[in-house]
């Protein structure tokens, strides 16, 4: 019993340290965007370059994977809606369920595959040969250099895709409902744009800033703070992907409740 004990509140002291300098370190990040001398054309650099990688080359796999796995999604719900005869309130349902939650948890899984496992690996090799430590040397701030463009492109790329994933979920399922029942598209137009309110707009839009966040921020944490030695590298990744899967899907549920 008293091992169960000191493991369980080893666990909770090894948890509340890293939320304390996971919490740290989002303040510094803050502080360093709110800064206009941050931005430095090294620090611009590094921001196109990180907005080209994570938004432009994922496009084609983007849309591909949305046009199949959305699609399929759509047709899905719209079955069910027509199913419960809810057809005339098409476009609220798509909104409600497909947008707000479908759209910004196909983005930020697909963001966070490709790119943020990629930041993870990087700053984890950084950190392990020494590259962290020459910036320090040469006074230069890695919260500005690397951390903060990795943050601001992917929480732009997350917002952009969700926009563009939001459109192609609305347009498929018009198109289901046309194929169905032949909806007029002016009866679903109004549909969706009653269920727009400044309330979803803001929650959708709040939702992706805030999971193109944990998408760039928990991976590069990781890496900073991975065990030492190179087989560190691999554990730094893991410990990332896992942290920001789970981080994903708690705001899932958060959003979840306060659409319920």
């Amino acid at each position: 019993m008293l091992r169960l004990l000191e493991a369980i509140g080893h666990k909770a002291l090894t948890a509340a340290a890293t939320i304390r300098d996971m919490t740290r370190l989002t303040g510094l990040c803050g502080v360093r965007g709110l800064m206009p001398a941050s931005y430095n054309p090294a620090v611009r650099l590094v921001l196109i370059r990180q907005l080209y990688y994570t938004g432009v080359q994922i496009l084609p796999l983007f849309l591909l994977i949305t046009l199949g796995f959305g699609t399929g999604a759509v047709g899905a719900a719209v079955a069910g809606m027509l199913s419960m005869d809810l057809g005339d309130r098409a476009g609220g349902i798509v909104v409600n369920l497909l947008v707000l939650e479908l759209a910004p948890l196909i983005t930020a899984l697909l963001v966070a595959l490709r790119s943020g496992s990629a930041v993870d690996a990087e700053l984890a090799t950084m950190a392990q040969s020494g590259e962290l430590r020459t910036l320090d040397l040469f006074g230069i701030d890695p919260a500005t250099y690397l951390f903060l463009p990795r943050i601001i492109a992917t929480m732009v790329t997350v917002t952009l895709l969700t926009g563009i994933c939001a459109l192609l979920v609305l347009t498929s399922a018009y198109l289901f409902l046309f194929w169905y029942v032949e909806t007029g598209l002016n009866t679903y137009l109004n549909s969706v744009m009653d269920a727009v309110t400044g309330t979803v707009a803001a929650l959708v839009l709040a939702k992706s800033l805030l999971l193109g966040f944990l998408v760039a921020f928990i991976p590069l944490y990781s890496g900073i703070t991975g065990p030492p030695g190179l087989g560190g590298i691999s554990v730094a990744v893991q410990q990332g992907m896992v942290r920001l899967f789970l981080a994903i899907m708690l705001v899932e549920v958060l959003t979840l409740g306060e659409l319920l």
